[in-house]
């Protein structure tokens, strides 16, 4: 068995093709450098768009932030900067893969394998097999059509203008690019282009400072803390308390892909192992960590809750406000916890830490605020200005604050919302319009209804909404004009972030005791982020909010 020495092997693989590279490089490199190394040894110019992802469909994606606009917003998918994620994290251990596209028009599909460690380590491309690959040539799947043809019958006349083309049109050009470089050229290409990453240092043992047991236990106690999800937190916890193994059910393979690829960013090495590694169902947890649960679990379970606690008033405020800064946040919190022991950084460093290992949550860390990902998608360019914009308008409304721990913390969830009697007469008048038609859910349409209106939207535009997302059929004027009214009435008592969690009819009764209370001027932009002018948009929700009511 090889002994870990700041190298890994990994496969390089043409997906369709039998082009294949197995090269030798450092481990603590960046997915940026191994961008740099897959360039030289497949035979790529660097002539095009590429980016990483950690599994083939839906995962995360790793690429370079674009100069002017940073990460482009056509996708919600999590984007983290390649020049940060380093091999070590991104590819743990052995069987571990990442996938990568080089050229958007092409899509030259590579999948890239950690092997066995290294016995000899530097870099090198220890084994080639195929020819490299072709710039603009049309894909993987042409290229390797004309490899087999290329071997089996080189004279085809299909072929002849690709030939010409790839400038394989002599017999010695062609037999010198399918038969490949050396992997000494090989080797050669790949060190130059990795010229720029520092040396592993060698013997890391020796200049290690040891790690304290004390820090070995706050290590592990700050995964604990850091598991927001109660499957995962259960599988690593029964693990510890059963003296190091844990089986579960996976059907989906997600708990034990989060162990393998998310986790892995909290792994600890002492040069002796790792905390833990997983099998399709299993995880084993090394005996050293055992004992010091046994040690140290009680402290680490406080942990966890302390920041469930936290996770739930994050997830609650910028539900209710759409956005916090973190000031503000510890505000909130010690306002109904006053005895909750917290800083402002270590308040920021739990959120990044849940947020980074937790996907699905409903808020995420923007310079010194905590924004909801309802008002600020990922995807959402110069966010900065749009925070901005957002307080400014919302500072013209007092904040409105819940009386009660338990009555703030129930905005954390999605999907539930305040009953009253217009929310009740929505529902009545969803269940007439949707009797005898099962493809839709009446409580699926009224969480649609519901966060939409919170979000400042009309009731027009909530149900254009509804009928686009297929929540709701095309309905009939009078049926439509029914539940438009009955939408209208509801929107004055839902609490609506960018009036600070008021309800219209709260800002109303206000601004009846306060007649000069600002209003956002009619042709300003709507604060909702639509493009269109106030007035046009949810101006009829301001309007509402800030005049005597005629009733």
């Amino acid at each position: 068995m090889a002994v870990p020495n700041g190298y890994m092997t990994l496969k390089v693989v043409l997906e369709a093709t039998e082009i294949r590279r197995d090269i030798v490089v450092p481990e603590h490199m960046t997915l940026e450098d191994l961008h740099c190394a897959i360039q030289a040894v497949m035979g790529w110019e660097d002539a095009h768009l590429w980016h990483f992802t950690d599994k083939r469909r839906d995962g995360v994606i790793y690429e370079l932030p674009h100069e002017d606009d940073g990460f482009p917003a056509f996708s919600k998918r999590l984007t983290i900067d390649a020049s940060k994620m380093t091999l070590r994290k991104a590819l743990p251990r052995r069987g571990a893969r990442v996938y990568y596209e080089y050229d958007c028009g092409d899509s030259w599909g590579h999948v890239i394998t950690r092997q066995t460690d290294p016995k000899k380590p530097e870099i090198a491309c220890v084994k080639s097999s195929g020819p490299d690959g072709i710039e603009d040539f049309g894909g993987q799947w042409r290229l390797a059509a004309f490899i087999e043809a290329m071997r089996t019958d080189p004279r085809r006349e299909e072929f002849a203008e690709t030939r010409k083309w790839a400038d394989l049109d002599t017999d010695e050009d062609l037999k010198k690019y399918l038969d490949g470089e050396t992997l000494d050229r090989k080797t050669e290409k790949l060190r130059k282009a990795l010229s720029h990453v520092k040396p592993v240092v060698q013997n890391p043992a020796e200049q290690r400072t040891p790690v304290t047991e004390e820090e070995k236990a706050n290590m592990l106690g700050m995964i604990f803390a850091r598991l927001v999800n109660a499957r995962l937190w259960q599988v690593l916890d029964e693990a510890l308390r059963n003296g190091g193994t844990c089986e579960f059910e996976d059907p989906d393979k997600d708990i034990g892909e989060f162990f393998l690829t998310m986790f892995e960013g909290l792994k600890v090495e002492d040069g002796r192992g790792t905390i833990f590694h997983t099998e399709p169902s299993r995880l084993t947890v090394l005996p050293e960590w055992v004992e010091m649960y046994k040690k140290h679990g009680e402290a680490w379970r406080s942990l966890h809750d302390q920041f469930d606690i936290l996770e739930s008033y994050a997830s609650s405020a910028v539900r209710l406000y759409g956005v916090v800064s973190l000031p503000q946040l510890a505000e909130i919190i010690l306002r109904y916890d006053p005895g909750f022991k917290l800083d402002v950084k270590a308040l920021a460093e739990v959120l990044r830490a849940r947020a980074a290992y937790s996907r699905g949550m409903p808020y995420r860390i923007a310079g010194k605020f905590v924004v909801s990902e309802d008002s600020f998608p990922t995807d959402i360019e110069d966010i900065d200005a749009k925070i901005d914009t957002y307080i400014d308008e919302q500072s013209e409304f007092p904040r409105w604050y819940p009386q009660t721990r338990d009555e703030l913390l129930k905005y954390e969830y999605l999907d539930s919302f305040d009953r009253a009697l217009e929310s009740d007469a929505v529902e009545r008048l969803l269940k007439t319009v949707l009797k005898g038609k099962p493809c839709y859910d009446c409580s699926e349409a009224m969480l649609g209804i519901y966060h939409a209106l919170r979000q400042s939207v009309s009731p027009d535009m909530a149900y254009d909404i509804l009928l686009k997302t297929q929540l709701l059929p095309k309905l009939s004027d009078k049926p439509k004009r029914g539940l438009l009214d009955a939408m209208d009435a509801w929107s004055e008592v839902v609490r609506m972030p960018l009036f600070n969690g008021n309800t219209i009819r709260d800002l109303r009764s206000r601004a009846a005791r306060q007649p000069n209370v600002p209003k956002i001027g009619r042709n300003d932009p709507c604060p909702c982020g639509s493009g269109k002018k106030f007035k046009h948009c949810c101006g009829d929700f301001a309007k509402r909010a800030q005049q005597p009511s005629n009733g």
